[in-house]
């Protein structure tokens, strides 16, 4: 659905007996933008990645790096890729491991970055509570390589320890919320046949306000039927996922499912 058609199905679903004409006129275009914002929240549909280069002795870092675009983000997956780069030929991988340039592992294994000439690290995610726990001066942990990176704030996230180094890029995948509808043309990123459920939220988060009696009932059902498919989508990503993973499940022992007898542990037997 486009934000045109969009904005009419959040009209046609605000239509109640003429209520939305003595109550305040609602503004289409802000209700479907705020419905896409309900919807890529419940549903985490928007997978976007954020990078950000490090800055000598500074710690935190704003999640919004560009002005131009100041999007929040629903969440960040719990692992970022510190440095990413390939090392090339004859490199001194000791001199760049004492500067803090050398990565810890392989991305998705334990095997040393010198191996295979990858210059780049996974930072774990912690958090100000864990760091309190593993040292209460962790503060004035001296300048190297991440480690662990941990949320600051809602619009900050940290470094520990701190960089010493000056441009080395940090990446993230996480959820973010979509940009906003703007001409009538635009489409959301939603399939088509979910594209109800974010015309349904903006429907509810106005109605919420003005809805009286039994449209009040009418208003939540909305609510009820756009979680729906919000979760339809979420459902669907996780099953496209699942898809990569092989199950291996060991078959039961017939002898003793047949005969309902507990099964005796070797270690339980008596020797005497």
């Amino acid at each position: 659905m486009t934000f045109k058609e969009l904005r009419e199905r959040v009209r046609d679903l605000l239509t109640f007996g003429g209520w939305t004409n003595t109550a305040i006129k609602p503004d289409y275009a802000y209700l479907v933008n705020r419905g896409l914002k309900e919807f890529t929240q419940e549903s985490q549909h928007c997978v976007e990645t954020l990078l950000i280069p490090t800055v000598k002795n500074q710690q935190n870092y704003n999640v919004r790096p560009d002005p131009a675009d100041p999007r929040d983000w629903v969440m960040l997956f719990n692992d970022a890729a510190y440095g990413f780069s390939q090392c090339g030929p004859c490199t001194n991988y000791n001199a760049l491991a004492a500067s803090g340039q050398l990565g810890i592992q392989v991305p998705g294994t334990t095997q040393p970055s010198f191996e295979s000439g990858l210059n780049t690290c996974w930072l774990t995610q912690t958090s100000l509570t864990n760091l309190d726990n593993m040292d209460r001066l962790w503060r004035f942990t001296p300048p190297g390589t991440p480690q662990q990176w941990f949320w600051y704030d809602p619009q900050h996230i940290g470094l520990w320890p701190v960089p010493c180094l000056d441009g080395v890029r940090v990446q993230w995948l996480g959820i973010r919320y979509e940009p906003l509808l703007v001409n009538d043309d635009d489409v959301p990123l939603v399939p088509d046949i979910n594209c109800e459920g974010i015309a349904l939220f903006g429907a509810w988060y106005h109605g919420k306000l003005y809805a009286r009696g039994d449209e009040r009932e009418t208003v939540a059902l909305y609510r009820e039927e756009a979680m729906a498919n919000a979760v339809r989508v979420k459902e669907i990503m996780a099953a496209k996922n699942a898809e990569l993973t092989t199950r291996y499940v060991a078959r039961a022992p017939q002898e003793y499912m047949m005969t309902g007898a507990r099964q005796q542990p070797y270690f339980e037997t008596s020797r005497g």
